[in-house]
Parts: C-alpha cells; sequence; structure tokens
C-alpha cells in the first residue's frame, strides 16, 4: 500500500528503472525482447500507471487542501479538521531537483513534450507552457535549453541508445555521461608493479604522465517535417524525431572516432597510437601482417581486443590462409555476429580506409571497450523552428547534444599501414 506521495514518486523512478533495464538489455544485445521481457514489460507498465495514478490523486488532495486552507483562514479548527481527516500529512524528503526529475520522466509530460513539437504557433507552444506545473516550470524552460522545453527522458534515452548502438566503432567503446569540461591527469603508459613486504614504501610508477582533456563538442541536426506528418496523430513525432536525430548524431560520431577530420568536433582515436607496423607487401594484407599487428599490443590488452578495419579489407583477410591451409578468418557461431580472427572479433567501420592507397591506416588492434571511451552529457535539447520552412509546408527541428571521445591509453593499441 503506498503511504504518501513521496513514497508513491520514489516507487515510480524505481520502477521506471526497472522499465529502461529489460530494455537496456535488449539494445546491448541487439535483439527483440523475448516473450518473458514482454510479459514483464507489461507488468512494469501495469504497475506504472497505477502509481502514476496515485500520484496524481495525492496531488488533487493536496490542492483540495490548499484551497480549504486559503478560504478558512481565520478559522485554525476547521483547517486542523480537514487536515486530518482528507489529507494526511505528508512527509517529502526528495528535493525539487528530484520531483523535477520524477515529473520530466512521466507520461503526463509526454504528453506535453509532444504537444510542444506538434504546436504550429507561438501562442499553442505559451499554452503548452502554461501546462506544466508552477513547481516544474523553471525547470523546464531554463536558459540551458534555450527557451524550447527539456526532452522527455524517453525521447533523450533514445537518441542516446542509437548514438551508442548504430555505427562500427562508436558502439563498441566505453560509455560514460558527465556533466562538463575536465582535464586531468593520467599516466599514460601502464608502468610496473613490484611485489612488497608488509611495511614496504610503495615504489614510484615509471608510467609516463600526461594530461588528458574531456572536451565538450556540439553535435547539430537540423529535421524537417512536413505539416502534413504533424497533423497524423496516428504518427509517434517524438519517436521519429528522436530516431533521426540519433542516427545522425552516430554517424557524425562514428566519422570523429576515426578520422577525426571535423576541426569542430573530437580527435580520433586512433590520432595517438604510435605503434605502427607495414604491410611486408604494398597494397595487400597478409597473414604475418595481422600477427604483427597483434603482437604490437600489450599481452594485457589483447583479451578483450578486437580488429578495426573497413569491410573491402576483411573481404580480403577472409581469403588468407597460414601455412596449413587453414583459414584465417571464421564465421560466428551466433547469428549477425562478426567474423573473427583467432578468436578476436572484427570491428567492421566503412571510415577506415582500404588497402588500396600506399600510407593508409588499413587496420588497428586493441581493447576498444576498456581504454576508449564515448563521454555524453545529457542535456539533448531540441527547438522547433516554425517560420523557417514554412513557405514549402514544413516545419524545423534543431536538436543539439554534447559529447567527446576519448582514448585514455594509446599505447595499448597497434596500427597496421600500407607500406611503399
Amino acid at each position: 500500500m503506498i503511504r504518501s506521495r513521496n513514497e508513491a514518486a520514489n516507487r515510480v523512478a524505481e520502477v521506471s528503472k526497472v522499465k529502461a533495464d529489460v530494455l537496456q538489455l535488449a539494445v546491448t544485445e541487439k535483439r527483440s525482447n523475448t516473450a518473458d521481457e514482454e510479459t514483464k514489460l507489461e507488468k512494469i507498465q501495469t504497475d506504472l500507471d497505477y502509481l502514476r495514478s496515485v500520484l496524481r490523486a495525492e496531488d488533487a488532495k493536496i490542492a483540495a487542501f490548499e484551497a480549504t486552507e486559503d478560504a478558512t483562514k481565520g478559522a485554525p479548527s476547521l483547517t486542523e479538521d480537514v487536515r486530518s481527516a482528507d489529507v494526511p500529512e505528508i512527509r517529502d524528503d526528495s528535493t525539487e531537483q528530484q520531483r523535477a526529475s520524477v515529473y520530466f520522466a512521466s507520461d503526463d509530460y509526454a504528453k506535453v513534450f509532444s504537444d510542444y513539437l506538434r504546436s504550429k504557433s507561438s501562442s499553442e507552444a505559451e499554452e503548452v507552457k502554461r501546462s506544466i506545473p508552477d513547481e516544474f516550470r523553471a525547470w523546464g524552460y531554463s536558459d540551458a535549453n534555450t527557451g524550447a522545453p527539456v526532452v522527455h527522458r524517453d525521447f533523450m534515452n533514445k537518441v542516446v541508445e542509437l548514438l551508442y548502438s548504430t555505427n562500427g566503432l562508436i558502439s563498441e567503446i566505453g560509455r560514460q555521461t558527465l556533466g562538463g569540461q575536465r582535464k586531468y591527469v593520467v599516466e599514460a603508459t601502464i608502468g610496473t608493479a613490484g611485489y612488497r613486504d608488509p611495511g614496504d614504501a610503495y615504489a614510484e610508477s615509471d608510467g609516463t604522465i600526461a594530461n588528458a582533456n574531456i572536451d565538450i563538442f556540439n553535435l547539430g541536426k537540423l529535421v524537417k517535417v512536413h505539416e502534413e506528418l504533424l497533423d497524423d496523430s496516428e504518427i509517434n513525432l517524438p519517436n521519429y524525431l528522436a530516431t533521426k536525430l540519433g542516427q545522425a548524431f552516430a554517424n557524425a560520431a562514428e566519422i570523429a572516432a576515426v578520422l577525426g577530420t571535423d576541426a569542430k568536433g573530437p580527435t580520433s582515436l586512433l590520432a595517438g597510437i604510435t605503434n605502427t607496423v607495414n604491410t611486408a607487401v604494398t597494397l595487400a594484407v597478409s597473414f604475418e601482417d595481422l600477427a604483427d599487428l597483434r603482437a604490437l599490443v600489450p599481452a594485457s590488452g589483447r583479451a578483450g581486443g578486437k580488429f578495426l578495419m573497413n569491410p573491402s579489407t576483411e573481404t580480403l583477410v577472409m581469403k588468407l590462409k597460414d601455412s596449413d591451409g587453414r583459414f584465417l578468418w571464421s564465421p560466428s557461431v551466433r547469428e549477425g555476429a562478426p567474423g573473427t580472427i583467432w578468436g578476436h572479433e572484427i570491428i567492421l567501420s566503412d571510415q577506415v580506409e582500404d588497402n588500396l592507397t600506399v600510407a593508409n591506416e588499413v587496420a588497428a588492434f586493441g581493447d576498444w571497450n576498456k581504454y576508449c571511451t564515448n563521454y555524453v552529457r545529457r542535456d539533448l535539447s531540441v527547438r522547433q523552428l516554425r517560420e523557417l520552412y514554412a513557405a514549402n509546408g514544413f516545419v524545423g527541428y534543431r536538436g543539439q547534444m554534447r559529447h567527446d571521445l576519448v582514448n585514455e591509453l594509446p599505447s595499448a593499441f597497434g596500427k597496421l599501414i600500407i607500406a611503399a
């Protein structure tokens, strides 16, 4: 039994997290939900609907009490009777920020956000703004959101999931959310450890010390939507926009992760890798070349290591054999999973250079998930632009989020370069 509004709000947050975990598992494993998961999600949704109805009922009680209290000032006995009979005193230990977080993840706010995306005039947008409860309005329309309401949490999760999982290398590296630019000092090489007796002084590390930056780069995308789509209530507009933004952001992030060619974006994760080996033959990749590439990586970084290459290079590798006539490349035992070389999975990316040009970096090897991270700030903003394309019957939506890509230990990777 739910005894207070605070308890209901906390339960909503807990159950919502369980729902998100179930959905995330399927996304991580790149599959559809199982029958058991679908049953579990249905039960979770039933629980959420009940908890949210409790929240609305409690809010209505509080509003009724406050209205009664205002109308009966000067009559303390009546006020006390109303408080004890109709509205039990609720101790709310949650902070304003926690309550706002719960509200902006609720079904009620999902409708508000959808109404904003479909609004066709400034006056309609103002109506949407007024529908947000007073205590949350300042959070919903802060300066950081450039006058537009904060995105619903499901919208944010959709974009972030696509950013993490749509493409090759970007889907393999570690991930972390953060809030701001940071600079920190790290050991750029692993260094050594030694055995010691109790009481012995610890030996200073002989690892190379270097500065590492986590910068904040803006990813922006403009999506145009025709008015007919806005008017079609059967179209899930938030999901449509989140998919468009997430896929576009993922494509841009993949280019940055491999090439880093945009001066306004992150540096390539391959840029700081100095362990390199040249192919034995010009414009070709051999069995021995890949063995030499793997040997560049310290043993501690090989266990979770994966090869990174262009699909055209993988096609070449699929034909390579060792001295006993055995193929180097092996298909995965799991349907749809990548092939392997000596048990190491192959990450395919169209952004990696092919083997047709001298000095091309055609392959790399290392533990991308362990040493590379995609730092994402969960401050996605979406602003509607009504006038820009109005003459052609379109409405524009400007989406922006911020992130950085960092290779914390370039010395744990190797690169294969086409020889002259």
